[in-house]
């Protein structure tokens, strides 16, 4: 009792330390007549004059003090409460961003505007829409993470009506597949069987029409169901569907998706109020996307979609603006059949749905715990089209009744998220824009922005600055700002040409399914993706090597070293995302998970007694400590193994590699040999089913910017065996 207590005091004097010092802080900001600049001195800049560090005016002290001021508390802010702040540190430290964005839009408004000329100007005032677009798209997530939602204590109340048995509905879950591998769908039928609800039925859907889909049904005893045509691709097969089944809710998962034990008993639970139409929750990753895996920095920045996952749905939950995100949720039957199905008129069908659902006044809600795990895509080329399909399926949505801002029923809030969700998309060509820009400046002497360097840090630095600690902060430490610059990048001009392609002829490309279960041998370059990162970054560095060697920049040397740093800072996005565009060796299918359990090899000869290093359903790595090592002969390949702790016997195993460590131990690669199905359920849920096994990953903010800088010097796909 006494150390609550302890803690509790101490608790209420540091919150009220930050709230007096804030406090004050915003009153001298606020009073400041300085803080924005006068209208002197805006008019003064307009004129011409500029800013430098040894000759600042007194006026002009106060006006840089407080911007100044307002980052260090921030700093100050994010550094004691560095993980789940409360709500109101948040939005004191959005106000002072909002203060500094301020700021930074009356100079850019006021003296950067570049208009000596038709061609300056147009592309001048263009480029400031550019920004505000950015602006708008970046405050706004940050202002969802600030109003983030946690379901998981109402989960906790509400599962245990399920646990109890007090609310069994019966549940339906719908497994839809068109070309993906059979192990892949028997590990994800294995892991739906395998959950902890009595009241289920599990459906295999092929749109395929394979006979060795209809015989892995027969053999892992779950319902199939086909169809004579494949019209609305994954939307017709779910609604084919839809008519031979009597669940009052239904689940679905995608074909690569393997849930927990507890998947639904954490989320049937909600349907007991009646307004609650569909349950989404967050989607794990088992496997590494391409960027992570390309760069071999797996252990150091987090997969593309955490941010989403993780911040920006449970902002979305906030507003009553979640969408479903196509996998791993489950839905009212009846609510599916109200709206008509699921919607086919986009490639979206999962966005579309939840605007439908919405729209009749029903509520979509997102649960962030990770009660299942998929592929993300294993390659930049599927990771890129991926992008495309959802990009175009969104924007399409403004070409057909569901356009969220003219849709019967949504609130204006809704729209005006919903909007973001489409604006986003609209990013990459403004991307495009910023990374070409400096080359138009060096070659071409067009000069859309002018400044000082002085004022550049006076005005853009304390925002930006402020913006990227604030971006990792409030999103949990799973994205860094600077690496969600290198993610743009790969997907600009790709994504740029999609969205005027889609303006243009919105329905004019169809479905195209993202490629499963690749395995690859060597590293390879996609020309398509790297090509024309390539042609800036080889304009770049002629462009930096014309620079030094004329050596003529004394003329304005302010304007040409911001042109240069920028350049620079391109030039190293550029060389990064080319090194994501290659792809090295992979095979997806045999990801072996780390996990130490003591396990016992044996032999005809003898028995080795020692522990997993890793497991996947396909084999293990095992580690044996020998004081007399006599080598493995070619007869000895065979053998027995026994993992103790998940029930694992007599599994037949194939000794396909043995090294040694530094310590002497025996290190053995080992792949099953033909397990029957009770083995195969036994390992499947150990590795997939456990609930809570899908941990989110957080990143320190200096470790993922070390990881960014040291990215540019590893050259880590380049350092892989092309013919491995």
């Amino acid at each position: 009792m006494t150390n609550k207590l302890k803690v509790s005091w101490w608790t209420l004097i540091e919150q009220g330390i930050i709230v007096m010092v804030t406090g004050a802080i915003l009153l001298l900001l606020l009073t400041n007549i300085n803080w924005w600049g006068t209208t002197a001195e805006l008019s003064s800049f307009w004129q011409g004059s500029q800013l430098t560090f040894g000759s600042v005016a007194p006026e002009t002290n106060s006006l840089i003090l407080p911007s100044l001021v307002g980052v260090a508390v921030t700093f100050l802010i994010i550094q004691l409460y560095p993980v789940n702040p409360p709500k109101w540190l948040r939005l004191i430290v959005m106000g002072i961003l909002l203060l500094l964005l301020g700021r930074y839009f009356l100079w850019r408004l006021f003296v950067t505007l570049n208009l000596d000329n038709l061609l300056n100007g147009t592309l001048s005032i263009f480029l400031l829409v550019l920004e505000i677009l950015g602006w708008i798209l970046g405050i706004s997530s940050l202002l969802l993470a600030v109003f983030e939602r946690d379901r998981t204590i109402e989960a906790d109340y509400m599962s245990q009506a399920v646990l109890h048995g007090e609310y069994t509905p019966w549940v339906d879950v719908l497994v839809p597949t068109y070309n993906e591998p059979a192990a892949m769908l028997r590990r994800t039928i294995i892991g739906c069987q395998g959950m902890d609800y009595a009241h289920k039925r599990i459906y295999l859907l092929d749109d395929l029409r394979r006979r060795e889909m209809r015989d892995l049904a027969q053999e892992l005893g779950c319902y199939y169901i086909t169809r004579p045509d494949n019209r609305h691709a994954k939307a017709g097969n779910i609604n084919h569907a839809l008519g031979q089944i009597q669940g009052e809710l239904v689940a679905v998962f995608d074909c690569d998706f393997v849930p927990t034990r507890n998947f639904l008993t954490r989320t049937i639970g909600f349907f007991q109020q009646s307004d609650i139409a569909l349950v989404q929750t967050n989607k794990a990753y088992y496997n590494s996307d391409p960027i992570r895996h390309n760069l071999g920095l797996q252990s150091v920045i987090t997969n593309d979609e955490d941010i989403f996952f993780g911040a920006i749905l449970s902002g979305r939950d906030a507003a009553n603006s979640v969408i479903c995100c196509g996998s791993s949720f489950v839905v009212r039957r009846q609510v599916l059949e109200k709206i008509g199905g699921i919607p086919t008129e986009t490639l979206t069908e999962d966005f579309v749905t939840s605007l439908k659902i919405q729209a009749i006044g029903d509520r979509v809600i997102y649960l962030n715990e990770s009660l299942s795990a998929g592929l993300a895509a294993e390659n930049i080329g599927g990771y890129i089209d991926q992008r495309l399909r959802w990009g175009q399926g969104t924007i399409q949505t403004l070409f057909c009744r569901a356009n969220p801002f003219t849709l019967p029923g949504l609130n204006w809030l809704q729209r005006f998220i919903h909007g973001l969700g489409i604006l986003y998309w609209f990013q990459s060509a403004a991307y495009v824009v910023f990374l070409c820009l400096p080359l138009a400046y060096f070659w071409w002497d067009i000069a859309p922005i002018q400044a000082s360097l002085s004022e550049v840090l006076f005005f853009f630095l304390p925002y930006y600055a402020t913006f990227a600690v604030v971006f990792a902060w409030l999103n949990g430490s799973r994205r860094s700002f600077f690496w969600a610059e290198v993610y743009g990048a790969i997907i600009a001009f790709p994504i740029a040409f999609m969205v005027i392609n889609t303006l243009i002829n919105p329905f004019g490309k169809g479905f195209k399914v993202t490629p499963k279960g690749i395995f690859s041998k060597k590293a390879v370059l996609n020309w398509q993706a790297a090509s024309p990162l390539i042609i800036l970054f080889l304009l770049y560095l002629v462009t930096i090597g014309t620079l030094f060697l004329n050596w003529q920049w004394q003329q304005d040397s302010d304007s040409v070293g911001i042109g240069l740093f920028w350049a620079i800072y391109n030039t190293a996005i550029l060389f990064i995302a080319i090194l994501i565009a290659i792809d090295v060796p992979q095979k997806v299918l045999a990801i072996r998970f780390p996990c130490q359990l003591n396990c016992k090899l044996m032999f005809e000869d003898r028995i080795l007694d020692g522990t997993t290093k890793s497991l996947s359903e396909h084999g293990a790595t095992t580690s044996f400590n020998l004081n007399n090592l006599t080598p493995l002969n070619a007869v000895e390949r065979i053998a027995i193994l026994h993992i103790p702790e998940i029930g694992l016997f007599n599994a037949p195993v194939l000794v396909e590699k043995v090294n040694l460590d530094r310590q002497s131990n025996l290190l053995a690669e080992i792949d099953f040999i033909e397990l029957d199905l009770i083995r195969q359920r036994k390992l499947v849920g150990f590795i997939f089913g456990q609930p809570n096994r899908w941990q989110k990953q957080s990143i320190s903010e200096v470790e993922s910017v070390w990881s960014l800088i040291s990215s540019i010097f590893r050259i880590y796909p380049l350092t892989r065996n092309f013919n491995n």
